[in-house]
């Protein structure tokens, strides 16, 4: 990734303090969008190091571009330290109805217990994913 496409691609995430709207979403899925396969892999290398509302916003645009060149990364998203993180990932792999491996069931199920306890809208997300498992 070059120093441009990677600067350009964390200001669209923004800082922790900033507001996250629908057009941040698009620019930074539009940004994605042109990353290499050479991006993607060192985009991938940094993205469990990063902070939550970080995490949570690179999840979001990555599942916004419905890419399957995404689809490693949102299920790298699903071992996020952070829960919600992974909660994102959960309902954007089942947006783009993805199958994932079966070696995941024990953490979709964390994922599916944390988001019945907060009441989320994504548990049927979770469920679908869960019974497309692989």
């Amino acid at each position: 990734m070059t120093e441009t496409t990677l600067a350009e691609f964390e200001k669209s995430i923004g800082d922790e303090g900033s507001f996250w709207h629908d057009y941040n979403l698009q620019v930074s899925s539009r940004l994605l969008a042109h990353f290499s396969i050479d991006d993607w892999a060192d985009l991938k290398k940094v993205i469990l190091a990063r902070p939550r509302y970080w995490q949570e916003r690179c999840a979001e645009a990555i599942g916004y571009m419905e890419s399957t060149d995404a689809m490693d990364l949102l299920i790298s998203f699903l071992e996020s330290p952070y829960i919600s993180v992974a909660a994102i990932a959960a309902s954007e792999l089942d947006n783009m109805s993805i199958s994932v491996p079966e070696v995941l069931r024990n953490r979709l199920s964390e994922i599916l217990e944390y988001l019945k306890k907060s009441g989320s809208s994504r548990c049927d997300d979770v469920r679908r994913l869960i019974a497309r498992q692989v």
